[in-house]
């Protein structure tokens, strides 16, 4: 009895040999980079398109905010959903004195003298 586990009672070779056919994950992703399918984009993208980082332009997709489509590990945006999202999107104030605490002043010399 082979197998990975100690006591599998499927028997399977010690050496598999290697699936040869493209994954759906890979051909969508490579209609993706060849915009196959039509312009998209990804979240670096849409990131500098919008002056924020690329992991908040990713909140944005979680969020359900700018549709987008998880291809593998990679959002994958439509290009027209995007231009439509960068018309009414406006960046937030960014972060708040009152939450991040007082800005530091600048050091003193602390030798006397």
């Amino acid at each position: 009895v082979g197998g990975r586990f100690r006591h599998s009672r499927v028997s399977t070779p010690s050496h598999p040999l290697p699936d040869t056919r493209p994954s759906i994950t890979n051909t969508l992703y490579n209609c993706y980079m060849s915009n196959a399918l039509g312009p998209f984009v990804s979240t670096s993208t849409v990131a500098q398109r919008l002056g924020i980082h690329r992991v908040n332009a990713a909140a944005l997709v979680r969020s359900g905010k700018l549709p987008a489509v998880k291809v593998g590990r990679t959002w994958v945006i439509d290009a027209r959903d995007l231009d439509a999202f960068a018309e009414t999107y406006t960046k937030g104030p960014g972060p708040h004195p009152e939450v991040h605490g007082k800005p530091r002043q600048p050091r003193t010399n602390l030798q006397g003298g």
